[in-house]
Formats: C-alpha cells, structure tokens, sequence
C-alpha cells in the first residue's frame, strides 16, 4: 500500500476575484485522500482576492492564505515556499483548473522518474466562448503559435524537456538550485528550470497527466499580456546575464519583426533590400494559412485565427525589441 505524504500547492494571485474560488475548489476537489496544504500567495490585491480566500480558509483547514506584500510572482513564489511544510511542492496558477488525480499522479511521477521537477500538459481554454476567443485558444495549442513548448502542444509519451507548467518540484530541487529570481516579474519559473538543467537536474513531462488554463478571451488584453512576455524575454537575459536562462523559441518572434522592419526600411531606399521583408511575410502568410485551415476543427475561423497568429507574433516579437532597447536600463535601475 502507497504512503501518502503530505503536499504543499503554492497558488500565488493578485486581483483574481473573478477566478480564485475556480482555481482553488478544483485544488480540493482533485486532492482526494492526499494530505495537503494550500498555500494561497496573495499579492496585495486591491479587489476582493484576499476576502475570497480568507472565506474558503474559514471553509477548509487546508486552505492558508500566505501575504505577499511585494505583490509580484516571483515574491509570491518564495513566500509560499519559506512556510511550506510538504513535499512535494507545487506551483500552480490561478487562471486554472485541475482535474481528480492530478496531484497524486505527478507525486508519483516525481519519485518515480528522480526529477527535479515533472509536469503534464496544460490544454488552454476559454471561459467565454466568442470568435476571436475561439482562434486564441487555438492559436495557443499550436505549434505554429508557441513553438516547441511541449507542455502546450503535448506529446505521445513521457520525455525530458526544458520546463513545464505548474511544476511539481521535490523539496530538494530547490534546496539544491534555489528559489525563484525575485528580480524577474515573468520567465521565473522558467529561469528557475534552465538552472535545474545546467546543475544537472532533469524536468519531465508526462503528457497523460493534463491541467486547463484560462487563457485572456479578449483580443486587447490577450496581446498585452504577449507584449510583456516578449519585453521580458529579453530583460530576463540582461537581469541574468545569460542567454541560456530562456529557449531559442522565445527570440524567434524577435527576429521575424526585425527582418520586417529593416527590410522594409532598405527597401524605401533600394527595393532590391525589401525582397527579404516580400518573402519572409509570403513564406509566414503561407504556413499561417495552412495552421488555420487545420484549426477549423476546432471551431476557429481560419480568417480570424491567421490575423491572432500575426497579431500574437508581432506583438511578442515587438515587446522582445522593447526590451532589448530597455534593459541596459533596466539592469541599471536594478543595480541601485
């Protein structure tokens, strides 16, 4: 008969009102008989975030809320980490749902692959059900949208990778290669498992084992949030000072728009330079076509679902940019 160890689940959030009650009653619902505590790291939310989970602490023993004056991620992170009492320990998102068995089957997982860290798929879904959101979430499980990031577009069996979502760490991993960079806003979790790798760990992802996130259903907010993922791409690599702290997919929409933009500018000056800027857009156009002939499928407008591949690249690529030109800056102020 399997022991059950005690787990500890660190849910970082701020102004999550609206996904928090969600995010944390398919915690308890999927933890079954597995001894755990959830770590709730609020990050000093202005809405009714911290009242939500004070509620369902009243509720449930299991439940703690854990301050987080800082109010980032990464501060979030290590404030759940420094109470902690379980092992395994994961980290989880408030803009998700995870189903029966979950927990239990990554711990299991975990001890019986040696990892540092494993993990399962994450399918994206939206909780409103409009057109754009359709081609977004569809965007988002493709390759052609984000790459190789296994975790997204999933696998046919267990194989290593170089990070995961809603990672599910032994204590000792972060005893061995730390916490979380608290100078990074984003790419935390990300920097934290190149540093898993170049110590020597291993990261697994177990592609049976799957969790749902709610990715932004609205066109606005959705590449806002890409902008930033991209500008800090590349302040991740100043704040670091390594490239090896992200992959080479998260440069690869940087490159696209820098192409773009200086071919079309030379091509202003001679049109023979814009020719690289005329096939590089027809060789994107084209395959962007043929990925959102393929998501028909899935209910996504093949018109719509090509203009959010665009519209998502060239936005990330853009936020990338931004943050070339800021982070000599940026790695200053923070040197203060």
């Amino acid at each position: 008969m399997t022991t059950l160890r005690r787990i500890s689940i660190i849910v970082p959030c701020r102004n999550e009102e609206t996904h928090i009650d969600g995010a944390v009653s398919s915690i308890l619902a999927g933890l079954g008989e597995l001894p755990a505590e959830v770590l709730v790291c609020d990050g000093a939310s202005t809405d009714g975030t911290a009242g939500r989970i004070r509620a369902m602490a009243a509720q449930d023993a299991r439940v703690r809320l854990v301050e987080n004056p800082a109010r980032d991620t990464p501060h979030g992170m290590n404030a759940g980490l420094a109470v902690a009492t379980g092992d395994p320990i994961f980290i989880v998102s408030a803009h998700a749902s995870y189903p029966s068995g979950y927990f239990q089957r990554l711990s299991e997982a975990l001890e019986r692959l040696g990892a540092a860290c494993v993990g399962g798929v994450l399918r994206t879904e939206v909780k409103t059900e409009t057109t754009v959101a359709r081609s977004i979430r569809a965007v988002l499980g493709d390759f052609f949208g984000v790459g190789n990031a296994h975790y997204r577009t999933g696998t046919s069996k267990e194989r290593k990778v170089d990070t995961v979502a809603f990672g599910c760490y032994p204590r000792w991993a972060f005893e061995r290669f730390g916490t979380y960079n608290e100078r990074l806003v984003r790419n935390q979790d990300i920097e934290l498992n190149k540093r898993i790798l170049a110590g020597g760990g291993t990261i697994w992802l177990v592609p049976e084992i799957e969790a749902v996130y709610y990715a932004r259903p609205h066109l606005g907010a959705f590449l806002a949030n890409q902008f930033q993922n991209g500008r800090w791409n590349l302040l991740t690599i100043a704040l670091t000072g390594s490239r090896a702290s992200i992959s080479l997919r998260h440069l690869v929409p940087a490159a696209f728009v820098l192409v773009i933009l200086l071919s079309s500018v030379l091509g202003a000056w001679h049109p023979f330079l814009g020719l690289p800027a005329l096939a590089t857009l027809t060789a994107y156009l084209s395959i962007a076509a043929w990925r959102a002939l393929r998501l028909r499928k899935e209910g996504a407008r093949p018109g719509i679902t090509m203009v959010v591949f665009f519209l998502l690249h060239v936005t990330y690529g853009l936020g990338s940019l931004v943050g070339i030109l800021e982070a000599p800056f940026y790695r200053r102020r923070q040197a203060i």
